[in-house]
Formats: C-alpha cells, sequence, structure tokens
C-alpha cells in the first residue's frame, strides 16, 4: 500500500513528492544529498542550512522542516531541496554554488551571519538568494542577495514607535554586559531619537538586591515614564519586581522564553513584541500550517516559523513582479514588507504579560 501511494505521488504529482519525502526523511539521509533530492534538478528551491553544525544544527533543522512544511501546503509552488553544511565557509560557498548548478530557481540561505557575509563578499550570486540573516553594512550587496531573518535589532525599532505612539518621552533603558543587548539598545535608541524620544539614563543589569534597590530608587528620581529591558528573560524576570507598576515597561521577544504562567509571572505588565506565530493561533496564515509538538522551546518554534515564511518569500523571488512590493505578505514571523539594502522586515505583534500569560494588545499594528 505505502509503495502504490508512493509510486501514485511520484508520477503523478512530482513536487509533492519531493516535499512530503523530504519532510519526513531522517537528518542523517540528508548528507550527501538524498535520492528524493536527485530526481529534482530544475524548477526547485534550494535550502542550504548548517544541518551538520554543533551550534546552530538545531536552528538549521527547524528551518529546513518549516521551509518543507511550506512547500507541502503550496500545491503550485516549487518543491524544496534541502542541501545539509557544516559551520566551514569553504563547505558552504561549495554548496552554493553546486545548488545553483544543479538547477534551482532560488537559495534559501545561508543562516548564519558569518556565512551570509562571505556569500556576499565572495559568492557569484546568479539567482535570487534569500540569506537568513543580517548583512554588514560595509558591504556591497549583490543584486539578487536579499535578507531576511529574527533580528532583534527591528524589533527594538518597533518598541520605540509603540512608545512614542503611547505618548511616551524619556526612557530610561536597563541593559547586559552582552553583544545583544548592545544591540537592542543602539537600535532602540536610533528609532528612539528619531521620534524625539530622550534616553534619560542607562544602567548596568545586577542581580544583587542592593543594586536592585538602587535601581528601584534611580526610576523614580529621574522622572522617566518608560523603562526598556534591553535583557534576556531571567534577566528581565529578576529587574521587573523593582519597577512600579505606574511607569510602563518594555521588552523584546527575548523576554518571552516560556509559556509557562510561573516562569513569566514576575514580568507582569511588561509590553513586547513577538510573531503571530506564537501569540495568534487563530491567524489565517498559522492556521494553515502545523505546529510542531516536537519543538519544544519557543526559539526552535520561531525559527520554524522563519523556515516557513523565508519559503513564501523566495517563491515571490522567482516570480516576475513581487505582489510584497505593493501589499505586505501576511506572514506567521509577522507582517513582512521590503525594507532597505534588499533587506525584508517584519512588523510584529504587540503583547503584555498578565498573570504570566502572554495577550495580544488590543491595537496589535504600530505604524
Amino acid at each position: 500500500m505505502q509503495h502504490a501511494l508512493r509510486l501514485l505521488l511520484k508520477t503523478r504529482m512530482p513536487a509533492i513528492y519531493a516535499a512530503v519525502l523530504l519532510l519526513v526523511t531522517p537528518l542523517s539521509s540528508l548528507t550527501p544529498v538524498s535520492h528524493a533530492q536527485e530526481q529534482l534538478n530544475t524548477g526547485h528551491i534550494a535550502v542550504i542550512m548548517p544541518l551538520k553544525s554543533d551550534s546552530l544544527g538545531r536552528q538549521a533543522d527547524a528551518v529546513r522542516r518549516g521551509a518543507l512544511q511550506a512547500a507541502a501546503a503550496n500545491k503550485e509552488g516549487p518543491a524544496v531541496v534541502v542541501h545539509a553544511t557544516s559551520d566551514d565557509l569553504k563547505d558552504i560557498l561549495a554548496t552554493y554554488n553546486r545548488a545553483v548548478q544543479e538547477g534551482a530557481q532560488a537559495v534559501i540561505g545561508p543562516l548564519s551571519r558569518t556565512a551570509v557575509n562571505a556569500l556576499a563578499r565572495g559568492g557569484k550570486i546568479r539567482i535570487p538568494t534569500l540569506a537568513l540573516n543580517a548583512i554588514d553594512s560595509e558591504i556591497v550587496i549583490p543584486r539578487q542577495l536579499y535578507s531576511f531573518g529574527l533580528q532583534i535589532d527591528s524589533e527594538a525599532k518597533q518598541l520605540a514607535r509603540i512608545a512614542a505612539k503611547k505618548g511616551l518621552r524619556r526612557a530610561l533603558v536597563v541593559r547586559a554586559d552582552t553583544p545583544v543587548s548592545s544591540r537592542i539598545v543602539e537600535a532602540f535608541k536610533s528609532e528612539w531619537s528619531e521620534l524625539g524620544g530622550t534616553i534619560v539614563e542607562q544602567i548596568p543589569y545586577a542581580s544583587d538586591s542592593t543594586q536592585l534597590i538602587k535601581l528601584r530608587d534611580k526610576t523614580q528620581a529621574v522622572q522617566a515614564d518608560l523603562v526598556l529591558l534591553a535583557l534576556d528573560s531571567s534577566r528581565a524576570r529578576t529587574v521587573r519586581p523593582y519597577i512600579g507598576g505606574a511607569i510602563s515597561v518594555f521588552a523584546t521577544s527575548l523576554a518571552y522564553a516560556s509559556n509557562d504562567p510561573l516562569e513569566n509571572f514576575d514580568l507582569e505588565g511588561v509590553i513586547f513584541v513577538d510573531m503571530p506565530w506564537l501569540l495568534i493561533p487563530d491567524h489565517p496564515a498559522v492556521i494553515t500550517y502545523n505546529q510542531v509538538a516536537a519543538f519544544t522551546t519557543l526559539e526552535i518554534q520561531r525559527f520554524y516559523a522563519l523556515g516557513i515564511d523565508a519559503y513564501r518569500i523566495a517563491v515571490e523571488l522567482v516570480r516576475p513582479a513581487l505582489k510584497i512590493d505593493d501589499e505586505p505578505l501576511d506572514g506567521v514571523t509577522g507582517l513582512v514588507m521590503r525594507g532597505q539594502n534588499q533587506g525584508f522586515v517584519r512588523e510584529l505583534t504587540p503583547a503584555e504579560f498578565h498573570n504570566g500569560v502572554a495577550r495580544v494588545m488590543a491595537d496589535t499594528v504600530f505604524r
């Protein structure tokens, strides 16, 4: 029976057959390129992911599965061919060139910022390529190289716009000694100043009670009307109880690391932004795709959603004209629009913690 079903899919619906077969193919059989992939040498989208990476393997596999799910749902769209790489830049560039030679219409990947920059600098981009990370600003971006990802910078800028729309003007920032925290602060500061806001003080994160009490007193002394927590969830949960309820508190999606109300209880009233995939289960785009119970963390679910929208954007890129230029893509990762420097940016869903539960705010779009 299974053999007959496979034969029917293979002969009558080859694109669906390949996408479905790849979706259930064990990760170990993806290297080298599987037999199902060898059958598709034209009319497909290549997904180049560091599936052999110790540091990014789980995220890469989530992207892979998301892209395959999107391809399976789009019965008339291009099939997906997965190429597994390591973190080695030579391996990634060689895999990219091989994917192009095998007839890919478009490429999704690489995933890491280092690999994306290497491709931008040295790769010969001959087909639409959707890199899943930001490209360094000093690099001259090849004409057919685009970027899309889960950049925290755009979240920080959206928080600034939300705060400005609420009539807030004086921000106190709590920051950690990490590169991610610095990126949040710099992006927020840039957008905030353009909107007429002022950062009255930046306070380094501390976990001891003496410093936290000083933070509480400082918040009152500087007369700020909002606090930005440029922190991860653990640090945000430590700081939040020392900030009074009379002041608005903002954070990025880093604060939303768990669905457990007990873990989120200390984040009461914190306003943050995140993707519809995690916040709006009845969103039209979210309903279309299967949520994967095997993904135990919200971080990995975000990469799964990234794979879904990456495939949908790649389908747009192979068309003569981009519909997304006229109307944003209502994606599972957010409202996707064209940004600067051939990038795609996301407008996320504003939410607020109430009794440990993330609740979508009534006005979900702040532009």
